[in-house]
């Protein structure tokens, strides 16, 4: 019943790892799995052969989330767009409250407002790169290559920091459809060679990105957390801020705009009685 339980955690986590606005790291908070599978990640010489049965079912659930998800979450935002995001949108804001909880009650200091600060510019920064890449005009070069493996390292950094939406980061900085149309597509055997060589490099990225990141998120846990959380609150703000506008940009009909709405208050309160179950 345990080992269950734990797949289906992995798979809600799963699930919140590939829609936008939603921090899969939060789920895992909220599950009370994060903090263990952070230490475990951080040691693995030393601690994952005693705990090779948590983290099998953990990442296969995951896995098979991402997956299985990844055509169904495509297909919602290329025929729903606005009431899809607006969906993501008010989840992710409703993550806003449970992190600034973190450093409630802690006295405000000019080091930690320096932290948000730089988090604040950093996600503004890469938000007004252009990669200028889609999936059609991708070019098969070694630059696309390393741009992938970038890709999936930054990925990486928001699959760990919780409260940071990886898709978020992946939409801001052009890449998001390319992966998630390759894994959603993944048992295509026609566009096989295409996907792998998307989601090869984005994988090793990724893998790479978990492993490092997980040893520097732990030890600043350990030595600072708060400034961790003004940072990562920092993030996790502006990536909101940042989606909104991209969302603006569109027309839209009335009903769009009343159902979306509707589903941001949706989004916002299906996060909030998490929190109250955590917190129960």
């Amino acid at each position: 019943m345990k080992d269950i339980k734990l797949f289906i955690e992995g798979f809600i986590i799963g699930i919140g790892k590939i829609i936008p606005g939603v921090s899969g790291a939060m789920f895992a908070m909220m599950f009370g799995v994060y903090e263990k599978a952070l230490d475990i990640i951080s040691n693995l010489r030393t601690k994952l052969f005693k705990n090779f049965k948590f983290m099998m079912i953990l990442g296969i659930s995951i896995l098979l989330a991402i997956i299985l998800g990844s055509g169904i979450i495509k297909k919602c935002l290329d025929n729903y767009y606005l009431p899809t995001m607006m969906l993501f949108i008010g989840m992710m804001s409703g993550g806003i409250k449970p992190l600034c909880n973190k450093v409630k009650g802690v006295k405000i200091e000019k080091s930690n407002i320096i932290c948000a600060v730089i988090a604040v510019t950093v996600i503004s920064v890469i938000s007004i790169l252009d990669f200028g890449v889609n999936e059609g005009s991708l070019e098969k070069t070694p630059l696309t290559v390393l741009l992938l493996a970038i890709s999936g390292f930054v990925d990486a950094f928001a699959t760990v920091t919780p409260g940071i939406c990886g898709t978020a980061l992946l939409m801001i900085i052009g890449y998001y459809d390319v992966v998630i149309t390759s894994l959603g597509d993944i048992f295509n055997f026609a566009n096989l060679e295409h996907n792998l060589f998307i989601l090869i490099p984005f994988v090793i990225g990724l893998l790479l990105g978990v492993y490092l990141i997980s040893k520097l998120i732990n030890y600043l846990f350990k030595n600072h957390k708060i400034k961790t959380y003004y940072s990562i609150i920092g993030f996790a703000i502006t990536s909101i801020i940042l989606l909104f506008k991209d969302v603006l940009k569109g027309t839209y009909l009335l009903n769009e705009i009343i159902l979306s709405i509707i589903l941001f208050i949706i989004g916002y309160i299906i996060v909030y009685l998490l929190e109250r179950q955590e917190i129960e």
